[in-house]
């Protein structure tokens, strides 16, 4: 047993004996529970793509199929008193003993909030610790018992999965409903080669009565210990002290009294001098739209359609250029018993999605779960998902 584990389970020991003693004796404090779990079936036309450590061949019909927890977190907040707020989450998915924050999606932090809340002024907010750094436009905000299908962009880097949380402070100012957030943090999972900490702007908007939610940001990022890995394992010290740039423009649309949603992002990350080459980056990007039709605000059935177009260049020339088709069909069982919001409700969900992956130059990976590929290759993966969700 590692000192990192033990750690880690020492302080969310400590963290749920807390909760437990503490909110039976504050109204003010609550705690909630996420839970999704999912049966999933993948194929693909490349016999060099593995998952979960299957190989999925299309020449023979093989796919991979299995259950999926996807979810699992406990999240508790209240108030000290009118000026403070405390909040934290322990995602039992999260790693006990990996770096911190940093990793796939199967390896967030146990502990990925654990922050207080001050307010300065009546417009003025103070924020200490780890918590979620708003990166990834409106599709980041977005929380994991709804998404289906993360765009690429997401899928690799940020939102509920990799880089969303790191510790720091942030600044929020409000005025006429609409928000300004300051960032400054570290990079969690190896701040010894950090030269400067992480910075970021986000701004939230709401204009027309709430119809129109546009979200802009920017984030100036440490460069991640664990993107020196596989073909990037050549990278110096001084390489991994560089930054990456996070942009983020995006809106949501709720229209026809709130029956339809939708929303678009457009996402991109920048790695300064990708493995070591002055002048040269790595950029990925993705175009995101979703659309999510709730007919009369209280239907049991609720449609979703998303797609999702992106590219990834290496040293400023373009590597591949991803597509993704997802729709799913969400049924709220106790909709006609309970009329509360749906995100308290108990949901079964079915989601299929199509991806297209082509490459635009010759590629050889030195990693396992790709191999060599032609120019203009194209890769077909579909992901069939079955799942129950609840948030309470």
């Amino acid at each position: 047993m590692s000192l990192r584990f033990l750690m880690r389970f020492v302080s969310v020991f400590a963290l749920l004996t807390l909760v437990i003693a503490w909110v039976p004796a504050h109204a003010d404090s609550k705690v909630g529970a996420q839970i999704r779990t999912d049966y999933v079936i993948e194929g693909s036309n490349d016999d060099t793509i593995t998952s979960n450590g299957v190989s999925m061949k299309t020449n023979d019909e093989t796919t991979a199929k299995y259950f999926q927890f996807k979810v699992a977190k406990l999240k508790i907040g209240g108030s000290l008193d009118d000026n403070v707020k405390y909040f934290a989450t322990v995602d039992f998915r999260g790693s006990w003993s990996s770096d911190a924050v940093f990793g796939s999606s199967d390896q967030t932090s146990v502990l990925p909030d654990l922050a207080m809340e001050y307010k300065l002024i009546d417009n003025l907010t103070l924020t200490v610790g780890q918590f979620f750094l708003n990166i990834g436009g409106v599709e980041g905000q977005m929380s994991g018992l709804d998404v289906y299908r993360w765009s690429y962009i997401e899928d690799y880097g940020y939102g509920e999965v990799a880089y969303g949380q790191m510790p720091g402070l942030a600044l929020d100012y409000t005025f006429a409903n609409q928000r300004i957030e300051l960032l400054a943090f570290n990079n969690a999972s190896n701040i010894k080669n950090q030269s400067t900490p992480g910075m970021g702007i986000v701004f939230f908007g709401d204009f027309l009565d709430g119809m129109i939610k546009p979200i802009l940001s920017y984030h100036n990022l440490p460069y991640p210990k664990q993107v020196a890995k596989g073909p990037e394992s050549s990278l110096t010290a001084d390489v991994i002290k560089k930054k990456i740039d996070y942009y983020a423009v995006g809106s949501e649309f709720v229209l026809l009294d709130k029956q339809l949603i939708l929303h678009g992002d457009y996402l991109k990350n920048i790695y300064k001098d990708w493995q070591g080459v002055v002048g040269k980056n790595d950029s990925k990007q993705s175009i995101v739209f979703e659309a999510r039709y709730n007919h009369a605000g209280n239907a049991s059935i609720q449609p979703v359609i998303k797609y999702d177009t992106g590219k990834h260049r290496v040293q400023d020339v373009d590597y591949w250029k991803y597509n993704t088709y997802n729709i799913a069909l969400e049924y709220f069982p106790r909709m006609n018993v309970d009329k509360t919001d749906k995100k308290t409700q108990p949901k079964i969900f079915l989601s299929y999605a199509s991806c297209q992956d082509e490459n635009q130059v010759a590629y050889t990976s030195t990693t396992s779960d790709r191999g060599s590929r032609a120019v203009g290759k194209k890769i077909r993966t579909s992901e069939l998902r079955l799942g129950f969700s609840l948030n309470i």
